[in-house]
């Protein structure tokens, strides 16, 4: 499971590389492209709270993904000067009609991605006709777009919500909601703590140590890339030829202020929404980079490069000091005392429950022959979000049936008290139940 899970995310990620190169190949069209490319590229590899999240988890990169498909598709067909309904023009149309649709199957990217995406567009499409709304939707291309992209929005949220209903509890699968006045402030720097953490911009350590340095290094790459990089993309919106670049400037820039809005006003403040805007951040810092190379003489564009390698050298060293070491340190100690999966198939362990972050991941390490099912806040409230209801169904599993408590879990009293035997495996209890 764990090798079909590596060769799946090398995949995917060699997918995001190669969809890189083929969206700046198509926006820019020359030889720069594979400089924009590389630098991307190079600042996506930079060792921050990225870095898992899309090279170990997996999880975040669909988004990146499923944007640049959107942004290749849409510019193929903005670039139609002639509309005409042949095979190439009705293929790109469908083929913008499902991604949307797909991205439109979740709430989140539907607020990210799905609605940011066409409200930049009806707002480029606004200046180009001088601000007269009448215009817009003067050529049947406008009006097909529109209609088209409203479709593909409105029925994939509502297959969203059906397909939320067969198999969740709720239309919602983090149950996002509104803060109150009381805790707003502390939303609000509870944000920015998390901004200076994903880019690892904070530690405790000597400044001269390698975490120190690679932590200086990143507070810089965190001021070009968080501030200056979209503040001087909104600036040199002005001044930008190519409407496509003036369109991504505006979809990125709302899509980054509705995630930073959820992130502040609701309970999704979770670092890991994040990602998107540091997505689209990385573009604009890319965009600023090789402007500032055309600006200056061409030995400037080998020191920009050479920079960002040592960023990422650097970045890459501290990860092994902080991040492969302590996990090898892990496994030694586990080879000599075993692992809880270990533990559990001795006890005749395999059916069972834990939270979110302990359930599945324990499932992989057993090659699936422990069943651990996640639950939602309380040991009693299944995460049926995209699982059967049947790996929640005591009867359908005879034997014995236990309950995993990680060492940051917390749980009621009662769920012990339910519990038959109660044993302990390095801080884990593992609620037994025959």
């Amino acid at each position: 499971w764990i090798l079909c899970r590596e060769i799946a995310i090398l995949i995917v990620t060699a997918g995001l590389f190669f969809l890189i190169l083929l969206f700046y190949k198509t926006v820019i069209s020359s030889y720069s492209s594979y400089l924009h490319a590389g630098i991307t590229i190079l600042l996506l590899c930079l060792p921050m709270m990225q870095y898992p999240q899309t090279f170990y988890e997996g999880a975040y990169e669909w988004q990146s993904i499923w944007e640049l498909l959107l942004m290749i598709v849409f510019f193929h067909i903005t670039k139609k000067t002639v509309f005409k309904k042949e095979r190439s023009t009705i293929l790109l149309f469908l083929s913008y009609f499902v991604i949307l649709f797909f991205n439109s199957m979740s709430l989140r990217m539907l607020m990210i991605l799905s609605f940011p995406f066409v409200l930049a567009y009806l707002f480029v499409q606004f200046q180009e006709v001088d601000y007269h709304f009448e215009k817009i939707f003067s050529t049947s291309k406008a009006r097909l777009f529109t209609i088209i992209s409203f479709a593909a929005m409105l029925l994939g949220f509502i297959s969203y919500f059906a397909l939320a209903k067969m198999v969740s509890l709720s239309s919602t699968s983090a149950g996002m909601t509104f803060v109150g006045q009381d805790v707003l402030f502390d939303n609000f720097k509870t944000f920015l703590s998390n901004v200076f953490y994903y880019y690892s911009a904070v530690n405790s350590t000597s400044l001269f140590s390698i975490t120190g340095i690679t932590t200086c290094l990143n507070f810089v790459i965190l001021v070009v890339c968080a501030f200056v990089s979209p503040i001087w993309a909104l600036i040199h919106y002005g001044k930008e030829k190519g409407t496509f670049l003036k369109f991504y400037t505006i979809y990125a820039w709302i899509s980054n202020f509705l995630v930073i809005y959820f992130m502040i006003f609701t309970t999704a403040n979770h670092y890991g929404y994040f990602r998107q805007v540091y997505w689209h951040n990385l573009i604009f810092t890319t965009l600023f980079l090789i402007h500032i190379m055309k600006k200056h003489d061409k030995y400037y564009e080998w020191v920009v490069i050479l920079c960002l390698c040592v960023s990422v050298c650097c970045g890459h060293l501290n990860y092994l000091v902080q991040t492969v070491k302590p996990i090898h340190a892990q496994y030694v100690d586990e080879k000599q005392n075993g692992t809880l999966v270990e533990y559990l198939e001795a006890n005749d362990l395999t059916y069972g429950f834990a939270s979110f972050w302990n359930a599945y991941n324990n499932r992989v390490l057993s090659n699936g022959k422990i069943e651990l099912s996640a639950y939602l806040g309380v040991p009693n409230n299944p995460y049926l979000w995209m699982t059967s209801a049947s790996y929640y169904d005591t009867t359908l599993h005879p034997g014995k049936c236990f309950l995993l408590v990680a060492p940051e879990d917390t749980v009621d009293q009662k769920f012990y008290q339910a519990a038959s035997e109660i044993k302990e495996f390095k801080k884990y209890k593992i609620c037994k139940k025959d």
